[in-house]
C-alpha cells in the first residue's frame, strides 16, 4: 500500500523480492512490479535506496526494515540520488505536476 502522507496513498504496489545465496550477508533484490512515477524508481522497477546498496547492507537488516524505507521513499523521493533524472527535474521544479503525474499512474497502474 502507497504511504497515506503521500501521492501513493491510494495505490496498491507489488514488488519482487530475490534472496540470494549469500543472503543474509548481501541484500536481497528489490523491484517494483507495479508500474510508478518516482525519481528513485526506473521503468524496470530498479529501486534506488540507500539500505539496498551493497557497502550499506547489513546481515540484521530485516525485510520489514527494506520496506519500511521503500514506503519512506515514496514519501520523500531524493532526486539527488535518482535512476531517472528526467522526474527528478520534474520534482525538484515543478511539484505540482510531479504530484498531478504520479497520482495518474496510481489510477493507471495501481489501483485495485
Amino acid at each position: 500500500m502507497g504511504p497515506n502522507n503521500s501521492c501513493y496513498k491510494s495505490g496498491i504496489f507489488r514488488l519482487k523480492i530475490d534472496f540470494s545465496q549469500d543472503y543474509p550477508f548481501k541484500p536481497p533484490s528489490v523491484k517494483f512490479i507495479t508500474r510508478i512515477y518516482h525519481p528513485n524508481i526506473d521503468d524496470d522497477g530498479s529501486i534506488c535506496v540507500n539500505l539496498l546498496k551493497t557497502d550499506v547492507w547489513k546481515p540484521a537488516t530485516t525485510i520489514s526494515h527494506v520496506l519500511e524505507a521503500i514506503a519512506d521513499l515514496l514519501e520523500n523521493p531524493n532526486p539527488d540520488d535518482a535512476l531517472v533524472a528526467s522526474i527528478a527535474e520534474v520534482y525538484n521544479t515543478n511539484r505540482a505536476k510531479f504530484t498531478k503525474t504520479a497520482k495518474e499512474y496510481v489510477k493507471k497502474y495501481a489501483s485495485s
